[in-house]
């Protein structure tokens, strides 16, 4: 969550911004100028999910297709049964990991600290904290959570706040925030 996100918003044509504009909730006709506008011309997107599976694969190539002029790959964890294989009309490269969540990290970590990726998007909370601790300081960092894993009811409270703790620390290393709703916006804002 931004810590410098302010609660205001204003919107645009097919989205909403919050506060300084670093909270950009989406809509289904939101995107395409709005989102593709924060990412310089001709980078190459890094896609991050360890969680690869129904509504994160949805909403990650529904975002990546908002700005077809830039060039996007992905590191993915195929999350069970639900996962499906990313588009490769929308991402030009895709890397699936097939070990578990440690070797994600060493995976991820390493593609983290290569000099080819200008933008790194993490998709989850998971995805979040691994790419804002090991990103390169000069890669942009773009996060979705994907619901916030402090709104989870079936964790203790304590979960819930050490996750929100994490969230915060996570802000200052995020460029923007792209919210799946204005809901994730608005808590995210806060």
């Amino acid at each position: 969550m931004p810590a410098n996100a302010a609660t205001e918003s204003r919107s645009t044509q097919r989205g909403q911004w919050y506060g300084n504009n670093s909270v950009y909730a989406r809509d289904d006709s939101a995107g395409r100028r709005t989102l593709s506008d924060r990412l310089r011309a001709m980078s190459v997107v890094l896609h991050v999910s360890e969680a690869w599976g129904g509504g994160i694969v949805t909403a990650t190539e529904w975002i990546a297709a908002q700005a077809p002029e830039h060039e996007h790959h992905v590191l993915y964890l195929p999350r069970g049964e639900i996962g499906r294989a990313p588009d490769d009309k929308i991402f030009a490269r895709a890397f699936e990991h097939n070990g578990g969540r440690r070797s994600f990290v060493r995976h991820a970590r390493r593609m983290l600290a290569s000099p080819t990726y200008d933008i790194v998007h993490s998709h989850s909370s998971w995805a979040g904290v691994i790419c804002r601790t090991f990103a390169r300081p000069d890669a942009r960092q773009f996060y979705s959570p994907h619901c916030f894993a402090s709104e989870r009811r079936d964790i203790s409270q304590a979960s819930r706040w050490l996750f929100e703790l994490v969230e915060r620390v996570g802000a200052s290393r995020t460029d923007t925030l792209v919210a799946n709703g204005t809901h994730e916006a608005e808590l995210a804002a806060a």
